[in-house]
């Protein structure tokens, strides 16, 4: 084979080799993208919420309506410095129709169910936006 063969050979394989390096780059790159975003889309929890309002006794009740049940240490109502009473949402599992009372809630600010996992995810779920007028 003459000396031309030879280096049209090389460059040929070559070309092939880089053409696997990257469709297997492409392969790591794009299952480690997935990865995460599957991670962070997959570990919010997808839940409803009704609310109720009582303005007589400035009392704002958040029930589950529906959804992911919650772990109660991961969730927390910002927004009043009311804690929800005793039950499910102050230790256990929030699940459907579990409902948390708020005395003192004035309706002058939102409140936001946040969802706080182990100190690395966050997510507001819902906000409450005061009594309707």
């Amino acid at each position: 084979m003459s000396n031309a063969g030879t280096n049209v050979a090389s460059l040929a394989a070559d070309v092939l080799r880089m053409i696997a390096v990257v469709a297997v780059l492409s392969a790591v790159v794009g299952a480690g993208i997935h990865g995460v975003s599957g991670e962070l889309f997959a570990t919010v929890p997808d839940v409803e919420f009704d609310y109720g309002y009582d303005a007589e006794t400035a009392t704002l009740s958040i029930t589950h309506a529906g959804g992911d049940p919650l772990p109660a240490d991961a969730v927390r109502v910002v927004g009043t410095d009311a804690a929800c009473d005793a039950g499910p949402w102050s230790q256990g599992r929030v699940t459907a129709d579990d409902t948390c009372r708020l005395a003192g809630v004035s309706g002058e600010r939102p409140v936001r169910v946040v969802w706080h996992d182990d100190g690395t995810d966050r997510a507001i779920l819902d906000v409450w936006v005061g009594p309707p007028e």
